[in-house]
């Protein structure tokens, strides 16, 4: 990728955008920096459901904050599989349906 006529991205074969490049745990600071602006010009507070932005999902998983996916107080359960088959699928409609393991807001992620 090009940016004012500066080599900004590539993947190995150098064909840029090529393929998609999960950016793991680097897009936390991002998301929060978005999350952060977005709050601050008013578009989204963080005591917001998810379920007010995201359709398709159920009652329970509508009714997360963002504030609950920020601080990973979400209560869905975490699995490595489920991530990586986001990375290829859908990453936000595979996170809205995994199955809570504790009451949203009580207990901080675990990871297995």
């Amino acid at each position: 990728m090009m940016r004012h006529g500066c080599l900004a991205a590539s993947n190995i074969d150098g064909v840029a955008n090529a393929i998609p490049f999960p950016l793991t745990s680097s897009s936390k600071g991002v998301v929060a920096l978005a999350v952060g602006r977005a709050n601050t010009l008013g578009l989204l507070g963080l005591d917001d459901r998810v379920g007010e932005y995201i359709g398709g999902v159920d009652q329970e998983h509508a009714d997360i904050t963002v504030r609950q996916l920020l601080t990973q107080l979400s209560g869905l359960d975490f699995s490595w599989g489920a991530d990586i088959a986001g990375y290829y699928t859908d990453a936000v409609q595979q996170t809205l349906h995994l199955p809570f393991v504790a009451e949203p807001g009580t207990k901080f992620a675990s990871f297995r």
